[in-house]
């Protein structure tokens, strides 16, 4: 997604926890439709770049496929 940071991902039924790699602090929960907007606000990303944009992206796809 973005270059040195990492979000380890658990599904739980509907919905998903992401944590921050090395920073347990930092954790949301969200459903499958929320992924994207959710690891955006956690990795405090600007989703109006487009090249973050599609990051985000292709990082939800890959933890929805994985799940």
């Amino acid at each position: 997604m973005t270059p040195g940071v990492r979000v380890h991902a658990e599904r739980e039924e509907d919905l998903f926890t992401l944590r921050l790699v090395g920073d347990h602090s930092r954790y949301e929960f969200c459903a499958q439709d929320e992924l994207t907007t959710t690891l955006a606000i956690l990795c405090d990303l600007d989703m109006n770049d487009p090249m973050v944009r599609r990051r985000v992206v292709l990082a939800a796809e890959r933890i929805v496929s994985v799940g």
